[in-house]
């Protein structure tokens, strides 16, 4: 039996899409960057109270608020070579967040919560790498 492959996406379903992510992942930073206490809460993760912790808790925050940003930039312009370079920072972020999480599973950590975490990170991370590998690139035809 023959399968159809599926067509390839269009540049401009591939920059709603990464508009959405881009705009998820802003508002998802925000959080961390201006609560790092209810996002610790929220999440499950342990000693937001310690300065150092909370510092790091802002740090990813941000990360995800500049990246968020860049995605929304770059799929907002027409430049499908930066909307690719942005979904592969995104992605790689994501896809780091998710190893973090799952070493700290594999160490014990089953809070529910924090689980559910790697879970959006996870999901985020697959997100990004299928709208970055079904981007059209430039001077590429396929078919």
């Amino acid at each position: 039996m023959l399968h159809a492959r599926p067509a390839a996406a269009t540049l401009e379903e591939v920059r709603q899409l990464a508009s959405a992510l881009g705009a998820g992942a802003f508002v998802f930073g925000a959080l961390p960057a201006l609560f790092p206490r209810l996002f610790a809460r929220l999440f499950g993760l342990g000693a937001a109270d310690d300065p150092t912790v909370a510092t790091a808790i802002r740090s990813v925050g941000v990360r995800d608020m500049v990246t968020g940003l860049g995605l929304l930039w770059a799929a907002r312009g027409g430049d499908a070579r930066a909307l690719r370079a942005w979904l592969l920072a995104r992605t790689a972020c994501d896809a780091g967040d998710t190893l973090a999480v799952g070493l700290a599973i594999a160490a014990g950590a089953r809070d529910p919560r924090f689980v559910g975490l790697g879970g959006l990170a996870l999901g985020a991370a697959i997100c990004g790498a299928a709208l970055s590998a079904s981007a059209p690139t430039p001077g590429v035809r396929r078919g």
